[in-house]
């Protein structure tokens, strides 16, 4: 399979972050061609990223699982994970989703919004391993009441160091 990798950066992007895609092969991509509004959103993202969002290619798996290991033992972790609902839904389905971090509930349910940015962030930040590389694990995961597969469009890892 091509996977054709995409980088935005600034005028996309007025903080100049870098956004690139991540394809797996696990993974299913479901796109809009509409504007993705960011308005009410501290983190405006750009359109441009949140047009797509990836979704388990298995329609059995009501998981997205995303693992990275820190860069700094030392270093302190921020984590920003962006949804924007790229399907308009009919009124019977539903999207609802929860966020694991190693196994712990970290977010309330929530229902992505149609064409608007909602970001999950952590409000701690997660130690690098003192002794050394700490591993993460994020699984994003549709409850029970959902209709449908989980989405992700965007995902942040921000290392601060003292």
């Amino acid at each position: 399979m091509l996977y054709i990798c995409m980088a935005y950066r600034y005028p996309n992007d007025i903080y100049d972050r870098l956004w690139y895609s991540y394809p797996r092969d696990d993974w299913a991509q479901l796109s809009t061609l509409s504007i993705i509004n960011n308005d009410q959103n501290t983190y405006q993202l750009p359109s441009d990223v949140m047009r797509t969002a990836a979704t388990p290619k298995d329609i059995s798996s009501q998981f997205l699982n995303i693992s990275w290991v820190s860069a700094d033992r030392y270093a302190e972790y921020y984590t920003y994970i962006h949804f924007a609902e790229v399907a308009k839904l009919q009124a019977s389905q539903i999207r609802e989703i929860s966020i694991t971090i190693n196994g712990e509930l970290t977010s309330d349910p929530f229902v992505p919004r149609y064409l608007y940015t909602n970001t999950i962030n952590s409000t701690l930040a997660f130690r690098g391993g003192g002794g050394g590389a700490q591993s993460y694990n994020f699984s994003i995961f549709t409850t029970e009441d959902s209709f449908l597969l989980p989405i992700l469009n965007a995902f942040e890892v921000y290392m601060v160091k003292e």
